[in-house]
């Protein structure tokens, strides 16, 4: 538990940077607010910013799946339980396959939870570590539509990049410059 709060301190001082996947509905754009408990373990966003969860996220449809099923590249730029599952849930968009913040019953029917974290950048003891790691498990990760979506995302090399990642992108551009 130790280590989790600690990458949970690097991120909300910017000392981390994280990149994750998910499959829902919805476009591209920021969740900003509050975050509460609320009952049996779930979290709520609320409209106040005192000390916002800040999630930035772009997201493109995708091929040979159900109407309306749509990647998302989410990058939280703080480190709050939940954060990313409670900000798809506030676009009423939930992560497929979450079972406390999509339709449970549905949500049992999927075989796996579309949330993943594909790639990291922190500096640790001075030097800078980046990975990058596509999702090896789900039948959607492995499908040819999404398999396009993460070339496009994540093209080969990407963790020896060391520059700007997602340059085209303002929400999402990465840098440990």
């Amino acid at each position: 538990m130790g280590h989790i709060h600690s990458v949970q301190k690097m991120q909300k001082t910017s000392l981390i940077e994280s990149s994750s996947l998910s499959f829902s509905i919805n476009i591209p754009g920021s969740v900003i607010g509050d975050m509460t408990r609320g009952r049996r373990g779930s979290w709520m966003l609320q409209r106040t910013t005192v000390n916002p969860a800040i999630t930035r996220f772009t997201s493109v449809a995708v091929t040979g799946q159900p109407p309306g099923t749509r990647a998302f590249l989410l990058k939280p730029e703080t480190g709050r339980t939940h954060q990313l599952r409670v900000a798809l849930k506030s676009l009423g968009s939930p992560v497929l396959g979450d079972q406390r913040y999509a339709n449970a019953a549905e949500a049992r029917e999927v075989d796996r939870a579309y949330l993943h974290c594909a790639a990291l950048r922190l500096t640790v003891l001075g030097e800078r570590l980046q990975v990058v790691c596509p999702p090896a498990h789900g039948a959607v990760f492995a499908s040819e539509g999404f398999q396009g979506v993460w070339q496009g995302w994540f093209p080969p090399g990407m963790e020896t990049a060391h520059g700007a990642w997602f340059e085209d992108n303002k929400l999402l551009q990465s840098s440990l410059e």
